[in-house]
């Protein structure tokens, strides 16, 4: 009877010691909760459509570069392609670069 307490106490032990281990090494085991290691799904807005509190929503944009973007859309009619706010007054070539993830340019419709 002595031996079946001491085996039972022992298998809990080792229970309640594997227990410990999975939960000490949990966040190894499971992906990140660190917020800037996810990924984000945000839609990219539509420089052709795109309204000024839109722009200036999109980090790094002020409102001086959303007027800028919305007075050479108004003036071209239309930007076709990304590479057109290269020549928006006020943007620099890494800032250009760093636009490019939140932007699109929509297609001409016939």
């Amino acid at each position: 009877m002595q031996k079946q307490r001491l085996l039972l106490l022992a298998a809990v032990a080792l229970l309640v010691l594997m227990t410990v281990a999975a939960v000490w090494q949990a966040p190894l085991l499971f992906p990140s909760s660190d917020l800037s290691a996810t990924v984000t799904t945000r839609p990219k807005l539509d420089v052709n459509v795109a309204t000024a509190e839109e722009l200036i929503a999109v980090p790094g944009v002020d409102d001086g570069l959303a007027a800028a973007i919305i007075a050479k859309r108004d003036r071209i009619g239309r930007y076709e392609n990304l590479y057109q706010l290269q020549d928006v007054p006020g943007m620099t070539a890494k800032k250009w670069e760093d636009l490019q993830e939140y932007f699109i340019v929509s297609p001409k419709t016939p």
